[in-house]
């Protein structure tokens, strides 16, 4: 685990410490819940269709969600994520010599989530299963910049130039596993690590990218 991962759990693992004796019935059956995603993604190597590889940094990101509480064991939800990653291409040119090409690779996930706690007390383990859609953006030109004229309706029509990019919308999945911990008038922390499985086009394989959470939300 990388430093900021760590860093990203020492508030769950303060909470996990004071309530470690405690065994107090939860109370999230039959809520609704919203939270805040606190998100470091570890780099990875991919390689590509032909004789190319990518090289993707570290990123610490950021998301939300929403759920429904089933009752203390299970929900399911949806979650939202964005980041940006520095990353290296390297490629050959056409005399055979290694290219290396830098950039940011944007991307936003949207994902839906079925989550089981083991046990219904207010800290707790737990499993969840994620199945959805990732956008990603390499910002690497595809062509020249295209005029593009949208209705606006305050101005009428307006006319901006764009740059078209190498970008796909792959479909995502992929589990987490972690910990869970409901405190005082709905507040709640929950920690863990999830792996992503993501079907691109230009990859050769099956890309996955594991990332450290820490969500802080509240059931209402």
């Amino acid at each position: 685990m990388s430093r900021a991962s760590r860093l990203l759990f020492l508030p769950l693992l303060a909470a996990c410490v004071t309530s470690a004796a405690q065994a107090e019935p939860a109370d999230r059956a039959e809520r609704w819940e919203a939270y805040f995603q606190i998100r470091q993604t570890q780099g990875e190597n991919v390689d590509l269709d032909g004789p190319a590889s990518i090289e993707v940094n570290d990123d610490t990101s950021w998301g939300f969600g929403f759920g429904y509480n089933f009752n203390n064991k299970m929900s399911l939800g949806g979650a939202f994520t964005w980041g940006s990653a520095n990353f290296k291409v390297n490629t050959l040119d056409e005399n055979g010599d290694t290219l290396k090409l830098g950039g940011t690779l944007d991307t936003a996930s949207t994902l839906l989530n079925g989550t089981y706690y083991f046990m219904d007390s207010k800290l707790t383990p737990y499993v969840s299963g994620l199945l959805g859609w990732t956008y990603i953006d390499s910002n690497i030109p595809a062509g020249p910049p295209v005029n593009v004229c949208w209705w606006d309706p305050w101005y009428g029509y307006v006319c901006s130039l764009t740059q078209p990019t190498h970008s796909e919308t792959s479909f995502s999945y992929g589990g987490s596993l972690g910990v869970r911990w409901d405190g005082p008038r709905g507040f709640f922390l929950r920690g863990g690590v999830s792996e992503l499985w993501m079907d691109v086009n230009a990859a050769d394989g099956t890309p996955s990218f594991t990332t450290w959470n820490l969500d802080i939300g509240s059931t209402f």
